[in-house]
Parts: C-alpha cells; structure tokens; sequence
C-alpha cells in the first residue's frame, strides 16, 4: 500500500489563497478580506466553487450581490434621515478579553428623549455609511481579479497518508478539545444569563421606584395647586430621588411629569442644553434666599 496519495490545489476565487480542491470545488477554508484588512473571518464564500484557475463566474455574482446591498443600505440611510425608522438595535459590548461579549437592545423613538433617539440615528448612519465603503472595496477587488482572470491549470501533488493510529490520537485530540470549547462555552452562557436575569430585576425595580417618583411629584404638585406648602416635601423627594443641579436632567426629562416639576420649582427650562440644539429641562433646587441651591 502507497503511503502517498494525490491532492489537488488552486486558488479561491474569492479570498485569491491557494487551497486544497476536491471533487472539482474548493474544500472548507477561512479567509482574510484583503480589501478590508480583517483577520480570520471563518468559512470563505469560495467554499463549494470551482477555482479561480476554472472560472470567475462566483467573483460577478458576489458584484452583482454587492451593488445591490449597496442601494438596500442607501435606502436605510434616506429612512433614518427622513424620521421613517421609529425603531433601531443598539449594540454594546460587555465584558474583557475571552469573556468579552456583544449585547443589544431595541431602542424605540417614543421612549427615548431627543438627543438620545438623534445619537441613535447617528450612530446607525455612521454603521450603514461604513459598510457601504467596505463593500465598495470588495466590488472594486472583486473586478479587479476579473478583469484579470484567464484560465489556468489545477496543481497536482502528493502528500503523506496519515496512518489510522495517528488519525486516531489527531481525532481523540480534537473531540477532548471540542469538549473543552463547549463546557466554557456553557459556562460563559450560564453567566450571560444570570447577568441577564440580574439586569431585568434590576430594571424592574427601578421602573417600581419610577413609577413611585411620578406618583408622589403628581401628588406634590396637587397638594401645592391646591394651596398647600410642600418646599421641604419636594426638596427630600429631590433628594431621594438621587437629583443634583444641573445634573440629571436626562432622568427627569423620561418621567413625563415636565409640568409638575416646573410647578414644583424643581426644574427649569434649560435652552439649547449642551449644544444639543434641543431645549430640555434641567433640575434645580428650590430657591432659598434668591440663591438656587446646590
């Protein structure tokens, strides 16, 4: 028996590396993006194709793919800047090094304040305006090897059969390592979920005290149209509420009791409030001598 056998190498289409083919078709590869510069991207869009060597018919679908994802964001972008999208995903990430992990939350145009909902916008734009640039480097990649392209020859070579005892320790090796991957995997898993769970009854408790701040500021505000005196009451439920001059101003802007805070003289009418182009209020302690509090 041969310890020999005959491989076949070509290079991808897509990524231009020179890889093993089998069956006529590029074999399982990962890839760099050389008109991005990234790293290891996983499985190469070359994968199941015939070689760049066969053909270039893979690189003028991915053109025509390209241009088209170009005027599906261009259309996203006319959307947000017209005030169409009332709804969008924002991603932040969690976490350091292995454990670092990206979150994502659906951030709606009703329940942000103005300047937050803008940042939003902004932020996408900026997303939708890169990934047009990255694409537009792929088209021109992508014809730059077809205007290149002319057939050429699938190498042969030889390689060293692995014996079946060997195969077996390279098998062992890998499951006990898959193994390995999966039970932290697990375990990174489990810890996302209890940090989710910790969150949500975190959130839930602090919509019960918001919930609790609107109802006694309304109460205040009665009581005070009514004739009563609550200066005192309204400066401890301030200072419960955790409030500083000049400071929270985006909390008190989310509780929708805007009228009810002026009345009270807690807040003020801040004009175009951090250069934000926006007037929102701002809070302040009630007046004491003609001098605001801090």
């Amino acid at each position: 028996m041969s310890n020999t056998s005959v491989r076949f190498l070509a290079h991808c289409q897509i990524c231009g590396n020179e890889q093993k083919v089998r069956n006529g078709r590029m074999v399982s590869h990962g890839y760099q993006r050389p008109w991005e510069g990234s790293g290891n991207m996983g499985d190469c869009g070359g994968v199941g194709h015939v070689p760049y060597e066969v053909s270039c018919d893979r690189l003028k679908e991915l053109v025509v793919e390209e241009q088209s994802h170009q005027a599906a964001l261009n259309e996203s972008i006319a959307q947000l800047k017209s005030g169409a999208v009332t709804e969008i995903r924002v991603y932040w990430t969690e976490g350091f090094g292995r454990n670092k992990r990206q979150q994502s939350k659906l951030a709606q145009k009703v329940n942000c304040v103005e300047h937050e909902w803008d940042a939003h916008v902004r932020g996408e734009v900026i997303r939708f305006e890169r990934l047009i640039k990255n694409s537009k480097s792929a088209v021109l990649f992508f014809n730059d090897r077809i205007s290149s392209w002319k057939p050429g020859t699938v190498k042969e070579t030889t390689e060293a059969v692995i014996s079946a005892e060997k195969r077996k320790v390279q098998s062992d090796r890998s499951a006990a390592k898959k193994a390995e991957r999966t039970a932290k995997k697990a375990e990174a898993s489990e810890k996302q979920k209890t940090a989710a769970e910790k969150r949500k009854v975190a959130e839930a408790e602090q919509e019960v005290a918001r919930q609790g701040f609107i109802q006694q500021i309304k109460e205040l505000a009665a009581k005070k149209a009514a004739g009563g005196n609550v200066s005192a009451a309204a400066l401890e439920l301030a200072r419960k509420m955790g409030l500083k001059k000049n400071f929270n101003w985006l909390i008190i802007n989310q509780l929708g009791v805007n009228d009810e805070l002026l009345a009270l003289g807690l807040a003020k009418v801040s004009k175009n409030h951090m250069n934000l182009g926006k007037d929102y209020l701002c809070y302040v302690a009630p007046l004491q001598g003609g001098q605001w509090l801090a």
